[in-house]
């Protein structure tokens, strides 16, 4: 491969990546929070995680922070259940450690969740998760037209 070659295939890498992060129209979707994105056309933030290795949606939210804390309370329930992507800590009397999971707030935020998240499956808590934020679009709705 000539010089020129590379050159041209690295500007359209660049250009690829700017596009897909919005740079080139002059907008950016993305979040200061991890987990989060602003999504086009509705401006609202989704929260997502991976799921085998496959972004899943946890929801809209109308509030960048509330989207945040959605992905957080997945990251909490991850640890807790000692997802499969780290079967090394999968002991006898392993305990989680907060302190080293990537949340976007203190993890003491998240302590009153604690029991609930330990009782339920990771699909009903993305189920429950989608649906605040489903509500939190409906009640915008029936505000708007009021």
């Amino acid at each position: 491969m000539s010089h020129q070659e590379g050159g041209t295939r690295a500007r359209q890498f660049v250009h690829k990546v700017a596009r897909q992060k919005g740079i080139s129209t002059g907008r950016t979707y993305t979040s200061r929070y991890r987990g989060v994105h602003q999504t086009f056309p509705t401006r609202r933030w989704e929260a997502q995680f991976r799921r085998n290795g496959k972004p899943t949606s946890l929801g809209c939210f109308d509030h960048e922070e509330e989207a945040a804390r959605a992905y957080d309370r997945m990251m909490v329930w991850c640890e807790l259940h000692c997802q499969e992507a780290r079967p090394l800590q999968k002991t006898a009397g392993y305990k989680p450690s907060f302190s080293t999971v990537p949340l976007n707030f203190d993890w003491i935020e998240y302590k009153g969740d604690i029991e609930a998240l330990k009782k339920i499956t990771q699909d009903e808590l993305v189920h429950n998760l989608r649906r605040q934020g489903r509500m939190q679009a409906a009640t915008n709705c029936v505000h708007s037209s009021l």
